[in-house]
């Protein structure tokens, strides 16, 4: 640091030549010592600052949200991070101003400060306590964006590479459009945009094709009421139909909200001409409504605010639970055709309901529970499990009918049992 009683510097090299010659190797550490005894409690505070910002912003984050589950996002990381700067810079600039005159000191200083203790008693002698936080202001405002930040992009990052599904897939496979952007809910621009990265997606699904073993056929996930998932899904499904006509299309359809006004006017005729494709180009659709997800969620998990990732942890269950013959095989229902022929009577009656029981969110997950194979299957036939919304009567939902019913029970459990309550 140079100051008007200081040499004049060139640079870094001969700033540590001239040092080196007039003041030895010392010099080189001038200041050291109240700098390390800044950065030791500094560090301390700063971190347990952000510790108890954390859990207190994210007390009063899930109170606002009704949300037991939510994490901190990055913004509300921010402000902790910013809160935890402004502690630890208050708690510790007396420190950070003598390191400062430590630092700049000379021997044609006005002041000949002889260490760290000595330089703190003579600026409260002769400054005042005020003189110690002389440029606090300027300090703190330089502190807070740069350890807001820190804290945010850690934590960030933290998640991001010790996440659960960081290896899960291959990164070759994934397609992001050079807009970034959708199909702004239209289900023609979905569909033409889906002419112009055909090549790139099918390349994607082609090698991963020739690297099966058995190739069975393709699971497609997407929604209806939007203009990717229903225009470039509608594509997607012509295309898959076209050139793997002997393998099986199954997909999980999510259908738009029924009970609510929809803040995009023609959700209509996206779902009505993604319908027309799910009929023609799909073996098995899996409809699952944003309704009953909803209702799910609120009456069986008791979550006041249902998220994107609780609801899309429902359908990941139903997913995860419908492919357990395939993923485990037993002595029946070992594979897609024969998992699905015992549900399809008929190609076009493919649009099947899913129901799952029992429900637990994480934190009643080590609740154990006791129920029985009888238990679990009248629970699934009852409308309030099943994941499509039903607005027949009582009278009427007492006298429907199913065509087919696979019941995929996890457990330990008695083969035996299951016809004997059937009957």
């Amino acid at each position: 640091v140079q100051n008007p009683h200081s040499i004049k510097y060139n640079g870094t090299v001969q700033g540590l030549k001239y040092i080196w010659r007039t003041e030895g190797f010392r010099g080189l550490f001038k200041g050291n010592g109240a700098n390390c005894a800044r950065i030791v409690p500094n560090s301390a505070v700063k971190f347990f600052s952000y510790e108890q910002a954390s859990k207190g912003i994210l007390y009063l984050y899930r109170q606002q949200t009704g949300n037991d589950d939510a994490q901190l996002t990055p913004l509300l990381r921010l402000g902790a991070g910013a809160c935890a700067g402004i502690i630890a810079m208050s708690a510790t600039y007396p420190m950070d101003m003598v390191r400062g005159r430590l630092t700049v000191q000379t021997d044609k200083s006005p002041y000949q400060y002889r260490g760290m203790v000595h330089a703190l008693s003579t600026v409260l002698r002769q400054e005042g306590p005020r003189a110690l936080y002389r440029g606090w202001l300027p300090s703190v405002i330089g502190v807070v964006p740069y350890v807001g930040l820190n804290f945010a992009v850690y934590e960030s990052l933290k998640d991001w590479l010790n996440g659960d599904y960081r290896n899960l897939y291959n990164h070759e496979n994934i397609f992001v459009a050079d807009h970034g952007g959708g199909a702004g809910n239209n289900w023609a621009s979905g569909y033409h945009q889906g002419k112009g990265v055909e090549e790139e997606i099918m390349d994607m699904i082609d090698r991963e094709a020739d690297g099966s073993d058995s190739l069975e056929g393709f699971v497609l996930c997407h929604s209806i009421a939007g203009g990717t998932g229903s225009g470039m899904g509608s594509y997607l499904l012509e295309t898959l139909n076209d050139r793997y006509s002997k393998k099986l299309v199954q997909t999980y359809s999510v259908f738009p909200n029924q009970m609510e006004t929809s803040d995009v006017v023609v959700q209509p005729y996206n779902s009505l001409l993604t319908l027309k494709r799910l009929t023609l180009n799909a073996d098995c659709v899996v409809v699952l409504d944003n309704t009953a997800l909803t209702r799910i969620a609120v009456e069986r998990l008791h979550l006041t605010n249902p998220t994107f990732a609780q609801t899309n942890s429902l359908v990941s269950t139903v997913m995860s639970a419908s492919t357990t013959t395939l993923r485990y095989p037993g002595y029946m229902n070992n594979d897609l055709v024969g998992l699905l022929a015992s549900l399809i009577p008929t190609p076009r009656c493919h649009f099947l309901m899913t129901g799952y029981t029992p429900l637990t969110v994480e934190r009643q997950a080590n609740v154990i529970r006791k129920t029985t194979v009888l238990d679990v299957m009248r629970r699934l036939l009852q409308p309030k499990n099943v994941m499509v919304s039903s607005y027949a009567r009582n009278k009427e939902a007492s006298q429907a009918k199913y065509i087919s019913i696979l019941n995929i029970i996890q457990g330990e459990v008695d083969p035996t049992q299951v016809p004997t309550l059937l009957v």
